[in-house]
């Protein structure tokens, strides 16, 4: 439902016999998960160890935390070349739609009693919110950093070729 990209048409299509996902899209899929995953258990750590949370409350940390993960890692799903914040996905107005959506979702999940004992969570406190915050955060900046340099170095990659055909 978003914008298309500029000149798609006026590109051939691509062959068929190549695999839909190459190695390089596999790579940033595995890192990708890889930094949802630490950021998941590196919370639950935190909330156990640091804080001392119970069983619940680390459950609640770790959900909102994986979730709201989720939810930022949209941000990462850019063309690594497009710019940080105008781009094919914050010009997107259903996506802000649906981050709001699903975090008013996530919110009432854990603070509206009813649900939250349904649920098994406990309404997170300030330290619990930081800890959600932070952990959910880390790896949308890890994937801009990651982002940030594979544009770099595929700028200067083609810079390098340009030069070389002139």
């Amino acid at each position: 439902m978003g914008e298309g990209e500029r000149g798609v048409l006026k590109r051939p299509p691509r062959n068929p016999k190549e695999p839909i996902l190459d190695l390089n899209q596999w790579i940033a899929i595995a890192l990708h998960g890889v930094a949802l995953t630490a950021a998941t258990f590196g919370a639950l750590a935190l909330a156990r160890l640091w804080l001392g949370l119970d069983e619940r409350a680390a459950v609640t940390v770790t959900f909102l935390t994986v979730a709201f993960a989720q939810l930022w890692h949209v941000f990462n799903m850019r063309h690594p070349t497009s710019g940080l914040f105008r781009n094919e996905i914050t010009r997107n107005p259903w996506i802000w739609a649906a981050l709001a959506l699903c975090t008013g979702i996530l919110v009432t999940a854990a603070y509206v009693p009813s649900l939250s004992e349904m649920l098994h969570l406990v309404a997170p406190d300030i330290e619990m919110c930081g800890i959600v915050l932070a952990m959910s955060l880390a790896p949308l900046i890890l994937g801009l950093i990651v982002t940030s340099f594979v544009s770099w170095y595929l700028d200067k990659k083609h810079r390098r070729t340009k030069d070389a055909a002139v």
